[in-house]
């Protein structure tokens, strides 16, 4: 096709795993998006894109949609900030746990976010600089010295993380007192 690399797609590749939208690794060639239909004419020359299925019914609609979505997740934390004062984060380098630190960020909450990871990688700084961004007591822990086995180890991963697996704390927080009522 003699298309030149497209430097753009390439590093989305190796920071994402993936290219966003309709880009590619080649300038000039793009990929189809959900429900994007291509037709060409043949008689014009000419390709022409459009969407067969209609996800949202414009601009307005969509943005009263995230509005309350938005609103939604704020007042979830506004609710646990009733009864505590901190929640435990798992912390990745993807958008969905940076949005869910800057929501209880929003909300007051003070924030402890755990990564399991692999050190000196983009993931990790990705995950500090998110950890700075929403002011979490962070934690990351290399993969490459394997997960805790032991049980002390875990009871003290659990503990770092706070209320991260909260069903679990709340049924096991007795198990959790350890010898003679102390905490690990």
């Amino acid at each position: 096709l003699d298309a030149s690399p497209d430097f753009l797609g390439i590093l989305q590749k190796i920071c994402f795993e993936f290219t966003l939208g309709s880009r590619t690794f080649y300038n000039g060639i793009s990929r189809l998006n959900p429900g994007e239909c291509i037709k060409y004419e043949s008689g014009k020359g000419r390709i022409n894109s459009s969407y067969g299925y209609i996800y949202y019914t414009g601009e307005y609609s969509q943005k009263v949609t995230e509005d309350e979505i938005y609103h939604s997740l704020l007042s979830s934390f506004e609710n646990i900030k009733k009864s505590y004062t901190e929640v435990g984060i798992m912390l990745s380098e993807g958008f969905d746990s940076s949005f869910m630190g800057a929501c209880a960020n929003r909300a007051g909450l003070k924030i402890n976010s755990f990564t399991h990871g692999t050190s000196c990688t983009i993931g990790q700084r990705i995950a500090e600089q998110a950890s700075d961004k929403i002011g979490s007591f962070h934690h990351f822990h290399n993969l490459t010295d394997g997960f805790p086995l032991e049980t002390k180890q875990l009871r003290r991963q659990l503990l770092l993380s706070d209320n991260l697996n909260f069903p679990f704390w709340i049924y096991g927080s007795e198990y959790f007192k350890g010898i003679n009522g102390q905490y690990p």
